[in-house]
């Protein structure tokens, strides 16, 4: 809390110190790029947008401009205005092409809205700007989320080879991250190296609703290799971590169908998940299920 109260008054004295140069120097284009940076630590979008546009309406270089871009883009994000926020994504590209973040923003924009093809080849564009160019001398590294968010998106695609590529590369940097292990076991599971996947789903961490997943997941590897009391074992340690998980309810109760186990304890699982979701094609299944034991 302390060094959150010391960064806090470190950007409010850098704002105060840039206002100053601003009030001094109207326009000046250095400080319209530094109080827009600080202004948006500060989460003040309301004076981040004046120096935003001002920069962009400026003689600033290509570099700057497309920078003020990129950051237009990500307050339009927070503010849940998508179509704002790719087009000022989309500005930012025309005016520096070979900047590769808004190529990035552009692809995690197009991905969170299913628009897969043209994110891949956002993502690309962006990985391969980072690689081509000496972004050191602005101080820029290639974003370690680029390489999970590609990752998600190439699973999506099942596009195995190079969503484990990718992911591989997320793991050199964090190799600790339970998200980056799940995705990789989801990877193993799919293209049949299903011990590996069970070793993955063990290091995913113990953030409670993805460790639960994880469970749930195992238990699908021991149903199809017919192990059905391990199973038993991970889908109940899964309820467990989470227990609203509506898919380790519905394991959980067709598995006991399955093995003729608690019909009692099947229909209270399953009523259990019919409850949680809210999908029309999920509560379909549930109710096919629920019919069995009729």
């Amino acid at each position: 809390i302390i060094l959150l109260h010391e960064r806090n008054l470190l950007y409010r004295s850098n704002t105060i110190l840039w206002e100053g140069t601003l009030e001094k120097a109207p326009g000046k284009l250095r400080a319209l790029h530094n109080l827009s940076h600080f202004y948006m630590a500060e989460k003040n979008h309301a004076k981040a947008f004046t120096t935003l546009h001002a920069l962009v309406k400026s003689k600033a270089s290509p570099h700057y401009i497309s920078y003020a871009h990129s950051n237009l883009g990500a307050i339009y994000l927070q503010m849940g205005d998508y179509l704002k926020a790719e087009n000022e994504f989309k500005s930012g590209i025309r005016a520096k092409p070979s900047l590769p973040s808004n190529h990035f923003n552009l692809g995690t924009l197009l991905a969170s809205q299913g628009r897969n093809l043209e994110a891949k080849e956002s993502y690309e564009k962006a990985e391969n700007l980072y690689k081509k160019y000496l972004w050191g001398f602005w101080g820029y590294q290639v974003p370690e989320e680029l390489y999970i968010n590609k990752a998600r998106l190439l699973l999506k695609l099942q596009l195995y080879d190079e969503a484990e590529s990718s992911i591989n590369d997320y793991l050199n940097r964090v190799p600790e991250s339970g998200p980056a292990h799940f995705i990789l076991a989801v990877i193993c599971s799919a293209t049949g190296r299903l011990e590996q996947a069970l070793h993955e789903y063990n290091q995913v961490g113990n953030a409670p609703k993805l460790k639960a997943e994880a469970h749930n997941n195992r238990a699908l590897i021991f149903i199809k290799r017919k192990n059905f009391p391990r199973a038993l074992e991970e889908l109940n340690q899964a309820i467990t971590f989470s227990p609203n998980s509506i898919d380790a309810h519905y394991n959980l109760g067709n598995l006991l169908i399955q093995t003729k186990g608690d019909s009692m304890k099947a229909r209270w699982h399953l009523e259990k998940a019919l409850k949680l979701t809210t999908s029309q094609e999920g509560a379909n299944r549930i109710k096919r299920a629920l019919d069995t034991l009729s």
